[in-house]
């Protein structure tokens, strides 16, 4: 602490003082630091607000499943789509799910292979009449995995 002297009376107070003990009038270099740390407390949050906004971007613009999966994935979902808005009959969805569930077999990572169940289900209750809520629910579960858009 250090002795300054006050900008209205004259007289001496500490620099830590909020105010001149003799006059009143607030310490300009106590009130300037607490506006400075205001500042900086909102630059960083606004900072750490951006931040996050652009990992959540990031991440949902890169799902973590490489890039053939992804892709097969994604043709399953078109597919079923396709059989949900009536465009193909369900024997031609489920031919077509069977061939991206045939070509997910070369690659044996974890990632696939969920995909690869969800595709099969998909498939499978295509074939047992499921109502469309519940192939619905379980392409949205795939959409998910591969971060595309529910329906």
């Amino acid at each position: 602490m250090s002795i300054i002297i006050c900008h209205e009376c004259g007289k001496e107070m500490s620099n830590a003082a909020k105010s001149c003990p003799n006059c009143g009038a607030p310490n300009k270099i106590v009130s300037e630091n607490k506006k400075d740390g205001a500042k900086l407390i909102v630059f960083v949050v606004v900072a750490l607000v951006l931040i996050s906004a652009a990992i959540v971007w990031y991440a949902s613009q890169n799902p973590d499943i490489d890039k053939t999966t992804y892709n097969l994935g994604k043709q399953a979902i078109e597919i079923t789509d396709d059989y949900l808005d009536g465009i193909i009959s369900g024997g031609e969805a489920r031919h077509k799910l069977d061939n991206v569930h045939e070509r997910l077999k070369n690659n044996d990572d974890t990632e696939t292979l969920l995909v690869s169940i969800d595709i099969t289900l998909i498939s499978s209750g295509i074939f047992l009449g499921e109502p469309d809520t519940e192939i619905v629910a379980r392409r949205n579960k795939l959409a998910e995995k591969l971060k595309i858009k529910k329906r």
